[in-house]
């Protein structure tokens, strides 16, 4: 009876705003916290079984009616409502009603914006999820839902929904840096699932993680040796994964390559392998990889071309000649390399110097053979001369109109009097030097120099003009 009174004083003491000693009596009272909480519309989680004590301990159905609509009452009473619930969360007045708390103090942080809502999230809580998520959602917090679902382990949930942040699809600027804290996240997580799942979406997105990529490729390689040793195993799938990690390697500059060399030495990635050496810039190695490993003459060909991307011709020119001398060099005779060495001459005739092709080049094979490059590289040579002579006419009828506009200036004079001012500073010539514009007006020198200048800093060169 005397917990009773006590509980009932600390309500009267509550109804008029006098917090502290609402606070004191509640506690010596051992106040069941949920009825407190009951007076709060919506804070109690639907799936709670709470009923208010009987006969009541007050008369008030809702904190509406307490205050009489007052909202400024009603923000100190929600403000009251949070600083106690955070107080004895974690206290034996809690106890048994951890849900409620937690889910309570949940929708008064969301609702008032409060710094508190992440550190709730991120320690152990007991927030009833479904209730919760949606409170979250109707406060577009919704970082803080990803924050959720991943404590209660839905981490499929919460990287879906971090992931709608960054694309623009939902509004939440709680972290400036959330694309940087997904790629950590799906770093460190241990669902290779879900690594899988968003690998391609963070590569796009991102140029500037280097853990992440690394990260990523140990992953392709582990996933790759495991199907590798697997004799049943699935090889439409094994060849779809190392076509995709072979597509990372190349796109990618942001992994570590030498670790990712150690981690597939002596086993049968060759290809993978070749990239890795051309990343490095070890060419030689990766032709050699390719040529004499795989025999792929295809594949040694078209890495000449993508690593040759973006590149001047030389560079292109460079990888093919040390792809023609792979073939001309085998370890032991092999008529396969020699068939090779001549298809890549004869296809890509443009991309060799012929002059040192032809030092290379056995002195046994016929002029025959090597027909289709000779005449490509004469095409080629041909080509580039007229190119060259073509420019050189046109340089020099550019030449010829300007001496013509030179001597057209020449032909008319420029009569200079008193009457004669500057076109700038309107003043007369006081000697006989001047600057004459192609549009015929007359200034002093330094009035021109001055022009120019200022043409130049504006971004608009000046016209030519004659000084006389």
């Amino acid at each position: 009876m005397y917990r009773r009174i006590l509980q009932q004083a600390g309500f009267i003491q509550f109804a008029q705003l006098q917090f502290l000693e609402a606070k004191e009596l509640f506690r010596s009272s051992h106040l069941d916290i949920r009825e407190l909480i009951s007076l709060y519309p919506l804070l109690l989680p639907s799936s709670s079984a709470f009923i208010r004590a009987h006969p009541p301990l007050h008369e008030y159905a809702d904190l509406n009616q307490l205050t009489r609509g007052d909202q400024e009452k009603v923000a100190k009473c929600k403000r009251f409502l949070m600083s106690y619930l955070s107080e004895i969360r974690s206290t034996e007045v809690a106890n048994g009603y951890q849900e409620d708390v937690d889910t309570a103090l949940l929708k008064l942080y969301a609702e008032a914006d409060h710094a508190s809502l992440l550190d709730l999230l991120v320690s152990d809580n007991s927030c009833e999820v479904s209730d919760s998520a949606a409170w979250l959602e109707k406060h577009k917090k919704y970082f803080a839902l990803g924050l959720l679902y991943h404590y209660n382990k839905q981490d499929a949930a919460a990287v879906q929904i971090w992931v709608k942040i960054v694309n623009g699809e939902l509004e939440d600027n709680t972290r400036p840096d959330l694309f940087e804290y997904i790629v950590d996240f799906l770093t460190f997580s241990k669902d290779q699932h879900l690594v899988w799942q968003y690998a391609d979406w963070v590569l796009q997105k991102s140029e500037q993680k280097e853990k992440y990529h690394t990260h990523l490729a140990v992953l392709y390689v582990e996933e790759i040796l495991r199907l590798m040793s697997v004799s049943s195993s699935d090889q439409t799938e094994l060849e779809d994964l190392r076509q995709r990690f072979q597509s990372l390697l190349q796109q990618s500059d942001l992994y570590r390559v030498l670790l990712l060399i150690d981690k597939i030495k002596g086993t049968d990635m060759h290809m993978e392998r070749a990239i890795l050496h051309g990343k490095l810039e070890e060419h030689d190695q990766a032709l050699y990889i390719l040529v004499h490993h795989l025999k792929d003459f295809g594949a040694a060909e078209n890495y000449c071309l993508w690593n040759s991307q973006g590149r001047d011709t030389s560079y292109r020119k460079r990888l093919f000649q040390l792809l023609l001398s792979s073939y001309l060099t085998p370890s032991t005779p092999d008529n396969s390399l020699t068939v090779a060495a001549v298809d890549l001459l004869n296809n890509h005739p443009t991309e060799f110097d012929a002059s040192s092709v032809l030092r290379l080049l056995p002195e046994n094979w016929s002029v025959q053979l090597l027909s289709p490059f000779l005449a490509g590289a004469m095409r080629e040579h041909v080509h580039a001369l007229r190119m060259s002579q073509m420019a050189i006419e046109l340089a020099k009828a550019e030449n010829i109109i300007y001496k013509k506009e030179k001597l057209n200036m020449r032909e008319k004079p420029v009569i200079l009097s008193e009457k004669k001012f500057c076109h700038v500073c309107r003043k007369p010539f006081q000697e006989p030097v001047f600057v004459r514009n192609p549009n015929g007006h007359i200034v002093h020198t330094h009035c021109a120099e001055s022009q120019s200048v200022n043409s130049s800093i504006d971004g608009h060169p000046s016209n030519s003009s004659k000084r006389t």
